[in-house]
C-alpha cells in the first residue's frame, strides 16, 4: 500500500481544502481551525465516521443529529460526495 493510501480502507488521501476557502463557500459552516490542513486524510473514513455518529444520534432520538455531522463539515465543507450528509443538515 502506497503511502498516499489510507490504510484502513485504501482509498487515496487528500489535503482538506483550507478554511477559508470553506467560509468562502459555505458560509454557514465554522471550519476547524485546529486541523493541520496540510496532512491528507481519507474523506471516505472521516465521511463513514460522521454517517455512524449520525445514526447512532437518530437511534437515541435524534436531537442532536447535525451536530453528529458538523465535524465532517468543519473539516471538508459540504462536499458534492455529501449528499447524504448535505440532507441531513437541511433537516
Amino acid at each position: 500500500m502506497s503511502p498516499s493510501t489510507c490504510p484502513y480502507c485504501g482509498h487515496d488521501l487528500t489535503a482538506p481544502p483550507s478554511a477559508s476557502s470553506i467560509k468562502a463557500q459555505w458560509p454557514d459552516v465554522k471550519p476547524d481551525q485546529k486541523l493541520d490542513r496540510s496532512v491528507a486524510r481519507c474523506y471516505q473514513c472521516d465521511l463513514a465516521k460522521a454517517h455512524l455518529a449520525y445514526r447512532i444520534e437518530a437511534h437515541h432520538g435524534g436531537r442532536r443529529s447535525f451536530e453528529a455531522v458538523r465535524s465532517y463539515f468543519a473539516i471538508w465543507g459540504k462536499r458534492d460526495h455529501t449528499n447524504t450528509l448535505t440532507k441531513i443538515s437541511r433537516s
